[in-house]
């Protein structure tokens, strides 16, 4: 936890997250498998299907995918998407409309 702190303060992004910090550490479960994104949904009071994931490795997008949640490919090298049903994106300029 104090690596993903650490990086999130580096980055000026803390703000945006408050106490929704989890680690696979905490659940002891790693991706490929769904278990970190499903419990942070669980903490979180939401439904898989009202997630979205940003994700940049193929294990991540598997465990995402498997989450049954809204799964982005943050593809910079405009590689061929490595599994289906992901919407693939090269710049983080682009990640608001996507969501929306």
């Amino acid at each position: 936890m104090e690596k993903i702190d650490q990086a999130l303060r580096i980055t000026n992004l803390s703000s945006f997250f408050g106490c929704n910090i989890f680690s696979s550490y905490i659940v002891q479960s790693w991706k490929p498998e769904p278990d970190l994104f499903l419990h942070a949904a669980k903490t979180m009071n939401y439904q898989p299907a009202e997630c979205a994931v940003v994700e940049d490795s193929e294990v991540g997008l598997i465990a995402a995918t498997r989450a049954g949640m809204k799964t982005y490919f943050f593809n910079p090298e405009n590689l061929a998407p490595p599994i289906n049903n992901v919407i693939s994106f090269n710049n983080m300029k682009q990640l608001p409309s996507l969501l929306r």
